[in-house]
């Protein structure tokens, strides 16, 4: 797989419906803490609302295809840390596509908005999602007992962190991966 075909890029209006197909979608709300239906006029509020903010939500392209989504959000320059999230939204890609994702999510924010530490949380019950971010180099932080509600029942998080200095040395590894039986 060829990391430049990858990219990220600022969300366009023209690329709203197919956002909310994704976030939609029961294979990511399933994922997702917050896991409501939401509408169009929602949507189009979030969309207005980051426009303004420090939060940053990009869309991951794929040979120039709308491949998914990576944010950063709860963005702090003073302390370099930030909440990350992300999901293909289509899932006919080629194998590795998502760690190709992964890998220029953080290769952003260490480099392009200069964090010191992403961090992330995931369900406990979302062994892709931890095992992901392991491979990442994530490594995790905490765990907070039935944390949210989730189709009546109390779910469990996992809180995981990565350092700049520590994606320094992954780094290599996982652009190795990547390019390696792509």
């Amino acid at each position: 797989m060829e990391i430049a075909k990858g990219k990220l890029r600022e969300i366009r209006e023209q690329d709203l419906e197919n956002i909310l197909s994704w976030r939609n979608s029961e294979r990511i709300r399933n994922s997702m803490i917050g896991d409501h239906l939401i509408s169009w006029e929602e949507h189009r509020r979030w969309f207005e609302r980051q426009k303004d903010s420090e939060d940053k939500y990009l869309l991951f392209e794929y040979k120039g295809q709308a491949a998914g989504m990576v944010y950063f959000t709860a963005v702090d320059n003073y302390h370099g840390t930030c909440w990350w999230g992300f999901y293909l939204g289509e899932n006919d890609f080629p194998r590795k596509t998502g760690l190709l994702m992964g890998y220029i999510g953080i290769c952003h924010a260490f480099s392009n908005m200069a964090m010191r530490k992403i961090c992330s949380q995931a369900l406990a019950r979302n062994k892709a999602s931890l095992n992901y971010h392991l491979k990442l180099g994530f490594k995790q932080e905490g765990y907070l007992y039935k944390q949210v509600l989730k189709q009546g029942q109390y779910e469990d998080i996992v809180i995981s962190g990565l350092l700049a200095d520590e994606w320094n040395i992954r780094q290599a590894i996982i652009r190795q991966e990547i390019l390696l039986n792509g």
